[in-house]
């Protein structure tokens, strides 16, 4: 498991729809299961009221409804490939990114990429 900053040194905000193109580079996401107590964006009431005790979706359906979120305060996604989880990332009180996954070049990337916290 790595831990990520949710913020680069230079204040730019790390977030899941900016970890899209890296979870695409490791990954053929099949569906997410998430659980969000707090985000920021359109619809975020909805999408955290929604995914209490965690809620499964496909990946175009999740993507199409994350979209519009541009910051997770407080939450889990688990990416699920061919009927198995195959990463994990958690939000942490929109201060870090916790990160555990099967392929530990996947996680390599997200530490280097974005560097530790």
């Amino acid at each position: 498991m790595i831990c990520i900053r949710q913020h680069s040194e230079d204040n730019k905000l790390n977030d899941i729809n900016q970890f899209l193109i890296d979870i695409d580079q490791y990954f053929k996401v099949e569906s997410w299961i998430i659980e969000i107590d707090e985000c920021l964006g359109d619809n975020a009431t909805s999408i955290e009221n929604e995914s209490r005790g965690g809620k499964e979706f496909s990946d175009e359906i999740f993507r199409s409804r994350y979209k519009s979120i541009y910051q997770t305060i407080d939450g889990s996604f688990s990416i699920k490939e061919n009927g198995h989880v195959v990463a994990k990332l958690l939000a942490v009180d929109s201060s870090s990114w916790d990160i555990e996954s099967s392929n530990p070049n996947f996680e390599k990337h997200m530490l280097s990429k974005y560097g530790a916290y």
